[in-house]
């Protein structure tokens, strides 16, 4: 699934292949110049697409739902379980 604003791309699905130079390209379209940042839950890849300049931020699925909270829900009967990707999501 993919969904595109004007800042924004969100996507769930990452094909990762590479180009005849060996070079990583994420969904068919971003070639990947390098890493910015990584951490425990998400990495940040600098990608071009064209001219155009990139930041890719790819989440760590399995680490964020392993952070679970539990908050009353909505209708006010009982509780239910969220997790950090449900935030991010």
């Amino acid at each position: 699934m993919e969904a595109t604003s004007s800042f924004y791309t969100v996507s769930t699905e990452l094909i990762k292949t590479k180009d005849s130079s060996g070079r990583s390209v994420y969904n068919g379209k971003y070639t990947i110049l390098g890493s910015i940042e990584t951490n425990s839950f998400a990495k940040v890849k600098l990608a071009s697409q064209g001219d155009a300049k990139y930041a890719i931020k790819i989440f760590c699925k399995p680490s964020l739902r392993s952070k679970k909270e539990y908050v009353r829900r909505a209708d006010g009967k009982g509780m239910e379980v969220k997790t950090q990707l449900d935030k991010v999501m």
